[in-house]
Formats: C-alpha cells, structure tokens, sequence
C-alpha cells in the first residue's frame, strides 16, 4: 500500500511535523522502533528555553519556537506544560551579569534578581544564591505526552514496535522505506529518528555525523508542591512537574554536557542527584522513583540538521533541543514539503552542511 508521507521518528520532532502536515491536508504515516513519545522526548528534561543558544540565527530560531509553543498552547490547552519561566544561577555573578545583557540586547525578557527576591519565589530552597537570572517566558514540558497529543491531533496513523532498517530509491528519488516486515511505499520520507538517524541515512549512502550525548534523568516520589519554576543551580537542572515529582538531570551543565558516556550505574549517579537534592529543598522528604536513560540526538557540530537531503522526496529532522525547537521544526518542514522553501530560517542547518 502506497502512502502519502512517511515520518520515520515517533517523537516530538516527528510528532509535530505530523501535526503540521495535517494541517495542509497531508496523510501521514508515523513508523516508530518503539512506542511514540517513550523514546528520548519520553526522558527529556523538557526544558523550553531561548537563553542558551550557539549564535544569533540559533536564538532567533529558539525564540520564535517558544511563541509558536505559546500559540499551540492555546489552540490545545495541555496540564502536560507549565511556563511560569526559569531561574538560573549555575554561573559567577559576572556571567550572569554578561548573559542578561547579551538577552536584554535581544529583547529577551531577563531580570537579575537578590537573594530576597529568589526567598519570595521559592521559600522552600535552602541555601539561597545571592543572585541569580529570572527568564519569565520559559518553562517545561512533558514532551513524551505532549508528543501522544500531538499525534493524536494530527489524525496521522501510527505503526509502533516496527523499525525501519533502509531506505529505499530509484532513478534519484525516494520511493519507501524498508522494514524487518517488508517495504511500505511512500514518494515522501522524512526521518526524524533521533540518535538513530545517521545509521538510517548511512543506507542510503548519506552521511550526517552525530555525536554520542547520553543522558540521565531524575525522578523522585511525588511530594507536595515546592516550585513552579525550572531551576538551575550550579549541579544541573531542576523542576517539578504536574505530578508533584522533581526532574532532574544528573549532568551539570545538561544543555552544553559533552559526556560520551555513562561510567558507573545510572543508581548511583541518581543517589548523587538525589543528594544534590537533599541540599536545594532541605525541607522536603525526597526519594528517587526512576532513573532514565536516552541518547540525545545531536549532530556534529550541536546545530539542528533540517530540510531536504539526497534523493528527491527525503527530508531530514534531528537536533537539540528538539523540546524547544519542535513547533517551529515541524511548521517549517511543512512548509517545504509542500513547496514553500523557507531559506531565511533554515539556511544554516541544511543537513548537507556535512
């Protein structure tokens, strides 16, 4: 059976171009390896941010990203996303001071906040910084069940637990995917595999490096409600969700992280979280639930790789942050495949770049 398009990718990134796609009346087929939403958007820290950025067409790129959220919002209300905006203080107050000009400069809503200030907001904090940045436009998401929304609404078929193992082409175009169940037909493909999308291009002779970049995720018990806001302390990030459990990256640093691997159980990298913890909210009886591990997606050079690539009718989607890139990623993919280049807004992040 032959299908209009196929995303290969269940996760936020897939899941968002299928929505977008459903909106110009396109029929679409999602192929996930795994169940959609339960890969790495299912164990992401889900922060949406444009603070952290690596020029000023990435910024750009984040920043109408976190409106397009907003806008989506609205159109679909979700108890799976809070933006009540970002404290951070993992920097010396000289860098804190740099980062909210350089924001500021931007129009980028920033204010350095005292350590009065930080006490109002979060009285359960322990020792509190003597400064730190207030971002009050970001927040986070649930991207595992955002992502489950999103395909729902999308109207897209999906096929779980089937990987596809090549792709396939003929006299310069592409014409399916094949899979460990046979070949399913389709003249568009667009892969947003995640970590496994350079061994799925390698297939058809394409070649777009990735680095290694696991991660770790912290969830503890359920307790009662202690901050509406992502932190960022000096040991990595942190927040609670709806649920009433902290998230919490095990990395410092986690937007930057350039670990490779894993050494040691992931048990005993939450313990050392979950101390980390004890310290920020003193006051809460905090116990570790889980420990997830994923592999983030991101390509060599830690820019998205997004748009058309080899063969005619194959499209590529991986990057991080796919959290907060995804409602742009999908609205601009759309857009391309339906014949409307979007050239001032995906120029540097062409996947043959590489």
């Amino acid at each position: 059976m032959n299908q209009d398009v196929i995303i290969v990718g269940g996760g936020i990134i897939g899941a968002s171009i299928a929505l977008h796609l459903a909106g110009v009346g396109r029929k679409v087929l999602v192929i996930d390896a795994a169940l959609p939403g339960a890969g790495a958007s299912g164990r992401s820290f889900g922060w949406v941010n444009a603070s952290f950025y690596h020029d000023q067409d990435h910024h750009r790129l984040r920043a109408a990203s976190m409106r397009l959220w907003q806008d989506l919002l609205a159109q679909m209300p979700s108890a799976h996303a809070q933006f009540s905006g970002a404290l951070v203080w993992d920097m010396p107050q000289e860098a804190q001071g740099r980062m909210a000009q350089e924001l500021s400069a931007q129009d980028y809503p920033v204010k350095q906040l005292r350590r009065a200030q930080i006490a109002d907001m979060v009285p359960d904090l322990g020792p509190k910084p003597d400064e730190a940045l207030f971002l009050p436009d970001e927040g986070a998401v649930d991207a595992g069940q955002v992502t489950l929304a999103w395909l729902a609404a999308s109207g897209a078929r999906v096929l779980s637990g089937l990987t596809v193992t090549g792709l396939l082409h003929k006299a310069g175009r592409v014409v399916g995917v094949e899979t460990q169940n046979g070949p399913i037909r389709a003249a568009t493909i667009v892969v947003a595999a995640g970590a496994a999308t350079e061994a799925l291009l390698a297939t058809a002779g394409l070649s777009l490096p990735m680095l290694r970049r696991p991660g770790l995720l912290l969830a503890t018990r359920p307790v009662r409600a202690c901050t509406p806001y992502v932190l960022v302390p000096p040991f990595g990030e942190v927040r609670q969700d709806g649920a009433g459990r902290i998230i919490a990256s095990t990395v410092a640093g986690h937007q930057g992280d350039a670990t490779e691997y894993v050494s040691g159980s992931p048990e005993a990298h939450g313990l050392r979280t979950l101390e980390a913890l004890h310290g920020l909210f003193p006051g809460l009886d905090l116990e570790m639930e889980s420990v997830s591990q994923a592999l983030r997606p991101v390509p060599q050079d830690g820019l998205p790789a997004v748009g058309a690539f080899g063969p005619d009718g194959l499209y590529v989607a991986t990057l991080h942050s796919g959290v907060t890139l995804a409602p742009i990623i999908g609205k601009l993919l759309a857009l391309e495949i339906q014949g409307q280049p979007q050239q001032a807004w995906l120029a540097p992040y062409r996947p043959d770049r590489f």
